[in-house]
């Protein structure tokens, strides 16, 4: 299941495996937030913000590099993971919706409207 994350510290690495463990993220995006100091005074904070897969890969086969290489077909292939039937469902009928609507746009492109 796809998370909104977030970190401090160091840029998150796109792809991360420890084990069996693996984990995607993109759309990461640094930004800064104020966090409380010593003294009652504050002080920024670089942070980072971004959608996290997370997943296991029983077989171990999966490489960073592998990972990287082909990201959207592994992002894809694993987003429903830990999803209910009914969150699945909903993000289909998303899915389709979003086609459609793509599909009426090109056409009113092709028709010149």
């Amino acid at each position: 299941m796809v998370v909104k994350s977030e970190r401090t510290g160091e840029r998150p690495e796109t792809v991360e495996i420890a084990g069996t463990d693996v984990w995607l993220r993109r759309g990461i995006a640094e930004g800064e937030r104020d966090e409380q100091g010593g003294e009652g005074g504050s002080v920024k904070v670089k942070v980072f913000t971004y959608e996290e897969l997370h997943f296991t890969d029983p077989t171990g086969e999966l490489t960073v590099d592998g990972a990287k290489a082909d990201f959207d077909t592994v992002w894809t292939a694993h987003e429903a993971d830990g999803m209910s039937m009914e969150e699945q469902i909903a993000s289909l009928q998303q899915q389709v919706a979003d086609s459609q609507a793509a599909l009426l746009e090109l056409g009113d492109i092709v028709g010149g409207e």
